[in-house]
């Protein structure tokens, strides 16, 4: 098979949309990690693969250029990577972040799928009848909580297996595609030319394509009998039977509807079902739980919702000389997730109630403010958030404790902090 060359501009256009959206979406977090780009000969199953930092466009497209004329299949990762050396790739561990979903439309495989209306961000034609849809993300997500996406992804376009996954190499457009002998075999004997079909930059919210694609997959599921009993019997079997049994619970008349939805959603999520496999089972109690989405609840905002309560730890990335921008993001967290701090007489306290007696010499119960220290303002911290730092030793970012300068500074800038006000408490008998 005789090496052709790329088309230079093409893969110079494809390489700089990369770049540009990488940049965007890991805008303000350090050490973003490196952009991966691997070629594999056609008769070779093993990839090679090279790093990059975000904005090196000129040395990856050099790099692409050569490996095509080589008579290599050149290929690019809708991720960044940290920790990897030599021919090792890496795997999800190694991930620093995801900054793109690509779909795998493999109609030589029967696997065109479909994208049901939603719009991509660009279209690479791998060969006559295959394309990748390539789906920008806002900001970059973390490696598990984009493979669960990836998987919804997956099963509702019906496209190829290898769509949606973390850790897989996608065609750089521009570059020859060279048959491997497993496609010889199906007939496609010729090296294809490979191009930017569509390109509109669109970018999407993790939580907006999880919304996407699961009204895609309610409209699928009604068509192909997806939620027949067959299939609600295994999502119940996996409930057991409390969750089960919550299902079904009918409200009282003046029952908070929306705080059981809220227990039943969190212990859905928990036990790992995604938003559609939910979706399912809620419809089908409409006189259990259900009953409050008959109203005109939306389903999928409290789905969205319970999941930004109940998920991992937000991180944060600790780097020098960026106090103010650590500060900043400390007090997003505290602002979201703790809910017993506020501001009052230049100091940030927090209620207790506690144990102390009475005029009639008794012991009662009684609420008193107390200061927050640097002390305390760590460990609460700590307990919130997943602060990281990056040890070159092992290029890879290890968990810390929050530094006592974030605490300190934090609690140094009296007049800035945008906690609640508190004017006073009232204690009343109990």
């Amino acid at each position: 098979m005789k090496p052709q060359s790329a088309d230079e501009l093409t893969v110079r256009e494809f390489l700089r949309a990369i770049h540009e959206q990488a940049a965007h979406a890991f805008t303000g977090i350090a050490q973003p990690g490196y952009l991966q780009l691997s070629r594999l000969h056609p008769n070779s199953k093993t990839l090679v693969p090279y790093q990059f930092e975000i904005g090196d466009v000129d040395r990856m497209v050099k790099t692409a250029l050569t490996d095509a004329a080589a008579g290599h299949n050149v290929y690019i990762e809708g991720r960044t990577v940290l920790g990897v050396t030599g021919k090792n790739r890496g795997g999800l561990e190694n991930t620093r972040g995801v900054f793109a979903f690509i779909v795998d439309s493999d109609g030589d495989k029967g696997k065109a799928g479909n994208l049901n209306g939603v719009q991509p961000s660009m279209i690479i034609e791998t060969s006559p009848g295959n394309t990748q849809p390539w789906l920008f993300l806002d900001q970059a997500m973390a490696a598990n909580e984009a493979q669960e996406l990836g998987a919804i992804i997956r099963k509702f376009t019906g496209s190829d297996q290898d769509t949606g996954v973390v850790t897989q190499p996608y065609r750089v457009a521009g570059t020859p595609n060279y048959p491997s002998p497993e496609k010889q075999k199906r007939g496609r004997t010729s090296v294809e030319p490979t191009r930017i079909l569509e390109y509109s930059g669109k970018v999407w919210t993790a939580e907006d394509l999880r919304r996407e694609f699961s009204v895609s997959a309610a409209a699928a599921g009604a068509q192909s009998g997806a939620k027949d009993e067959t299939d609600l019997a295994k999502l119940l079997e996996r409930c057991g039977a409390e969750l089960r049994a919550l299902l079904r619970t009918q409200a009282a008349t003046d029952e908070d509807r929306s705080q059981t939805a809220f227990i039943v959603l969190k212990r859905l999520i928990r036990r790992g079902f995604t938003d559609v496999e939910i979706k399912i089972l809620i419809e089908a109690h409409p006189q259990g739980v259900g009953a409050r989405y008959q109203q005109g609840k939306d389903l999928g905002a409290d789905i969205n919702r319970v999941r930004a309560k109940v998920g991992a730890k937000p991180e944060i990335i600790i780097a020098a000389g960026q106090l103010p921008r650590i500060v900043g993001e400390v007090e997003e967290v505290l602002l979201d997730r703790a809910q017993d701090l506020y501001q009052r007489g230049g100091l940030i306290v927090r209620p207790v109630l506690s144990k102390v007696r009475a005029a009639d010499d008794r012991d009662t119960l009684a609420w008193r403010l107390i200061p927050v220290r640097s002390t305390y303002l760590v460990d609460l911290a700590t307990r919130l958030i997943d602060f990281r730092k990056y040890d070159s030793r092992t290029k890879t970012y290890k968990p810390i404790d929050c530094p006592n300068r974030v605490a300190e500074t934090y609690l140094a800038r009296d007049g800035e902090w945008r906690l609640p006000l508190l004017f006073g408490v009232t204690n009343t008998p109990f």
